[in-house]
């Protein structure tokens, strides 16, 4: 949104922000997202036996920014009805020809803050999309082919980029005369130009959840898991409910091990978090920090 945004109030306090420094909202949705998503989200998914799959971080990633260009489009269409409702343009127009757009006298009577929710949604957005992209390429494939999953991922963003520049080009042309992205902002039709970009996004998510729906995830073995429960196999007594010798303990890197007692397993890491013998081979957790 640069071009609206030169016209916006951009005032923070007594100073004038750059229209392009609003894009921060972009940075601050990817971070906010990548520390919920870990810390609160996919625990409460798991909790509640519901784990977030790879091809529904995707398509969740795709709404997102559907309702991102969808918050932009509105944005535009309230910031042209003030340009309709304040004479904006008929005071250009009476300016002459060699008016600038950009001086403070057609300033728009809204803030430029109104712009960070596009912005962070778009952050949030591709947190879940290009990630679990990634997490896709890399995961789903066979271990010699995973560089050839992400370079087929990246691929795809470098084709995508190019097909927005088309997309640009076929509007420029289609509009010869009443622009849609016209470079005085108090002209144009950005609000259509975000509507479209969202029915091609929503048309996109449809295909892709066709697709996704058909497609079964491998699944993905903890490597860490595998070798400590081969290690626990390997050392752990026979009868599975006797406590790991104390020597053999520190052999295989973990602190202690308890016994099973009134029937409870007791598998986990840490202070709270210690690990069975053979009784809990199916559920050992992957390890965590090792205590001296």
């Amino acid at each position: 949104l640069p071009y609206p945004g030169d016209v916006m109030d951009r005032s923070m306090g007594h100073t004038q922000i750059p229209a392009s420094s609003i894009s921060f909202a972009n940075t601050f949705g990817v971070l906010f997202t990548v520390v919920f998503y870990d810390l609160v989200l996919v625990p409460f998914t798991n909790r509640i036996g519901r784990p977030i799959t790879m091809t529904f971080r995707i398509g969740l990633g795709f709404f997102v920014q559907i309702l991102a260009l969808i918050s932009a489009a509105l944005i535009e269409m309230a910031r042209y009805k003030l340009v309709r409702q304040t004479g904006l343009i008929e005071k250009f127009i009476a300016a002459g020809p060699d008016a600038d757009p950009l001086d403070p006298a057609f300033t728009q009577p809204m803030s430029i803050w109104v712009q960070f929710v596009p912005y962070f949604l778009i952050g949030v957005g591709e947190v879940f999309t290009n990630i679990g992209t990634m997490e896709l390429f890399y995961t789903q494939v066979s271990e010699g082919m995973r560089s050839l999953g992400t370079s087929f991922y990246l691929l795809t963003v470098a084709i995508g980029t190019y097909l927005a520049s088309a997309l640009n080009i076929v509007v420029a042309a289609a509009s010869p005369v009443d622009l849609w992205v016209a470079d005085n902002p108090l002209f144009g039709h950005y609000d259509w130009y975000f509507w479209l970009n969202a029915g091609i996004l929503a048309v996109g998510l449809v295909i892709y959840a066709l697709v996704a729906r058909r497609y079964t995830e491998k699944p993905v073995t903890n490597v860490d898991k595998v070798r400590l429960t081969a290690a626990v196999a390997a050392t752990c007594p026979v009868d599975g409910n006797k406590a790991l010798p104390a020597a053999r303990r520190h052999d295989i890197g973990f602190p202690r091990c308890l016994v099973v007692q009134d029937g409870i397993q007791s598998c986990a890491w840490g202070a709270a978090h210690m690990l069975c013998c053979t009784t809990c081979l199916n559920a050992v957790p992957s390890p965590g920090p090792v205590q001296p």
